[in-house]
């Protein structure tokens, strides 16, 4: 019984490591959306950046602007970027499940009689 209850916490440790790279990835995704979307629609205006002291700190975050005509076409990414988050948010809801089974498991082991 032991055994059992030892892989059942082994199987729960590694599911519910996955869902945290999933979790990482996820944040990544958004990050990188923001980050594009940023770079299309300008939160500042260049004038509204030095008034506030931002230029500096906006350099750093968005760098320069990808050039017309060359390099990653924005929107493209953008719809890429929506369906990865889209993915990723099915994929953790099914890791969070077997997560959710696996400590029931855990739980029902540890009930039963002879435990």
């Amino acid at each position: 019984m032991d055994d059992d209850l030892d892989e059942l916490r082994r199987l729960r440790a590694g599911l519910v490591a996955r869902s945290e790279r999933l979790r990482l990835w996820s944040r990544l995704v958004r990050a990188r959306t923001d980050l594009l979307t940023a770079r299309l629609c300008p939160p500042s205006t260049p004038e509204e950046l030095r008034e506030d002291g931002l230029a500096e700190i906006a350099d750093l975050v968005l760098g320069s602007a990808p050039a017309p005509g060359g390099g990653e076409d924005p929107a493209a990414a953008l719809v890429d970027l929506r369906r990865a988050r889209h993915d990723l948010a099915r994929r953790r809801e099914h890791l969070d499940d077997l997560v959710c089974w696996a400590t029931a498991e855990l739980l029902l082991a540890a009930a039963a009689p002879g435990a």
